[in-house]
């Protein structure tokens, strides 16, 4: 949440627009652009883009591409990093910069692509996507639940989104009818899911507890 909330943030001070022959900050038009305090805000969004959003999980990768040998058996090091890639199965700790890059991609719809709503669904759609069939296709997390939950929160971002786009475009508002039903459906969909996942992480739980057991 604080990774997106500041990419969001340095998106939005970059934003400007034209208005009245003057360049002003889109979410705040009484602020002109790259002028008194906007110039220093300018230099602290680009700083915490680069640094943070950008550089931050690449230089992670690159450290722990150096250091896969410690990965899972120096517990020193995991003690201090694993919680970016302690989900994923050995050989795929580099799975965690799929999440930053659809946060940035967020980010970017938010911000850069606020008036284009269908640009923004295609963009986190083709992430999700990704993601979704990734998962299904090499289950990269250590515990099976685990490619349920994320294969089930990306289909449920995806419906979220692609039905944002809908109500934003107005089509809903232009059937009715339908609208009731659609979500009627969705929510039955995710209902299911929801109860099918609950019911195959407690029998993994249950399952597994029998094996340990002497």
């Amino acid at each position: 949440v604080l990774y997106l909330s500041i990419s969001v943030r340095s998106m939005q001070v970059l934003r400007c627009e034209k208005v009245n022959d003057k360049l002003v900050v889109f979410v705040r038009q009484d602020t002109e652009c790259f002028v008194g305090s906007h110039l220093t805000a300018t230099i602290v969004a680009v700083l915490l883009l680069l640094a943070h959003s950008i550089a931050f999980p690449i230089a992670a990768q690159i450290f722990f591409s150096r250091n896969t040998d410690k990965l899972w058996t120096d517990e020193t090091f995991r003690e201090r990093w694993d919680f970016l890639y302690e989900l994923q199965r050995p050989g795929y700790h580099w799975f965690f910069l799929s999440e930053f890059i659809i946060l940035n991609w967020l980010a970017m719809g938010t911000t850069v692509m606020v008036e284009d709503p269908l640009m923004q669904a295609c963009i986190v759609t083709i992430a999700l996507v990704a993601k979704f069939l990734f998962i299904a296709i090499r289950r990269p997390f250590e515990e099976a639940s685990q490619d349920w939950l994320q294969g089930f929160l990306a289909i449920a971002s995806l419906i979220a989104v692609n039905l944002n786009l809908i109500t934003s475009l107005g089509l809903l508002s232009n059937a009715r009818e339908i609208s009731t039903g659609l979500i009627v459906v969705v929510f039955v969909i995710f209902g299911l899911a929801l109860i099918g996942l609950v019911v195959y992480v407690t029998y993994l739980i249950t399952f597994k507890k029998k094996i340990v057991e002497p």
